[in-house]
């Protein structure tokens, strides 16, 4: 009967390991963050947001990238561009943005402009980012939890 017991335990035990793994990991993406189901599902629509894939004729684009930050659980999706002058994407975007009713955020500085709307029942904020004198990226970080309407970390 011991042996029985033994035998019970060490197959029991590997597969509740299993399980318990399973179901931490059930909520995860492929970057390892913590993004719910509803963030998981707004990635879709953020990738296809035309703002962020609108850009200048002389700028190349270096292709989508998208999925939940690894230290948050905000879903994003963007671009970056390779361009002659990047100063040149911050008033092209602030166009843009404007006539897609995305909200000027406060806080703006040389290399960088935050713009806010609602997505659905997410807050979305539209971050145009000057990474270079010849490289800038458009990325929309979203939530449906809490933020602060300077846009935070997200800004």
């Amino acid at each position: 009967m011991r042996t029985h017991v033994v035998a019970l335990l060490a197959a029991a035990v590997p597969l509740a390991a299993v399980i318990v793994i399973g179901g931490c990991l059930g909520r995860q993406d492929l970057n390892g963050s913590e993004c719910s189901e509803a963030d998981l599902a707004l990635i879709p629509t953020l990738e296809k947001l035309s703002v962020i894939s609108a850009h200048p004729s002389q700028a190349t684009d270096e292709g989508l990238r998208s999925g939940c930050y690894e230290d948050e659980n905000y879903p994003y999706a963007g671009h970056a561009y390779t361009i002659g002058a990047a100063d040149t994407a911050l008033p092209y975007y602030a166009r843009l943005a404007k006539d897609d009713g995305w909200t000027p955020i406060d806080g703006a500085d040389a290399t960088s402009r935050c713009y806010g709307k609602r997505i659905g029942a997410a807050r979305a904020f539209l971050l145009v980012t000057i990474e270079s004198a010849a490289r800038y990226s458009v990325t929309v970080n979203a939530t449906h939890g809490d933020v602060p309407d300077d846009g935070g970390l997200l800004c």
